[in-house]
C-alpha cells in the first residue's frame, strides 16, 4: 500500500487538493494507529489486573475451603447446640460443700 500511495503522490503532484487530501489521510491513519496502540495496552494492562484479582478470589476460596473442611490428622470438634458438658463429669461446686460438711459432721460423731 505504500508503493500505491508514492505512485499517487508522483503521478498527482499536479493536483494540490488530491495531496492535500492524501496527506491529510495519513495523519488520520497514524493517529488512529497510536489510539489503537494505546487501546491495547490498556486492554492488556486490565487483563493483567483482571488475571491479579482472579489469583486473589481462588486464593481466598481455597484459604475459605480449607476453613470449612475438617483436618485430615486430628478430629473436628463440633459444638454442640445448648451447653458444653466437660468429657468426665465433675460434682458440681453447690454439692461439693455438702460433702465436705457431711464428712466432716461423721467425723465429728453427729
Amino acid at each position: 500500500k505504500a508503493h500505491e500511495v508514492e505512485q499517487q503522490h508522483s503521478g498527482s503532484r499536479g493536483n494540490p487538493e488530491y495531496v492535500d487530501r492524501v496527506k491529510l489521510l495519513e495523519k488520520e491513519v497514524s493517529y488512529y494507529k497510536d489510539e489503537a496502540s494505546k487501546a491495547q495496552s490498556e486492554v492488556e494492562r486490565l487483563l493483567d489486573i483482571l488475571r491479579e484479582v482472579e489469583t486473589e478470589k481462588n486464593d481466598k476460596d481455597k484459604k475459605i475451603a480449607e476453613l470449612e473442611s475438617p483436618p485430615s490428622t486430628a478430629p473436628r470438634h463440633t459444638p454442640r447446640s445448648g451447653s458444653r458438658a466437660p468429657p468426665d463429669p465433675l460434682p458440681s461446686v453447690s454439692a461439693a460443700p455438702q460433702q465436705i460438711g457431711g464428712m466432716v459432721w461423721d467425723f465429728l460423731g453427729k
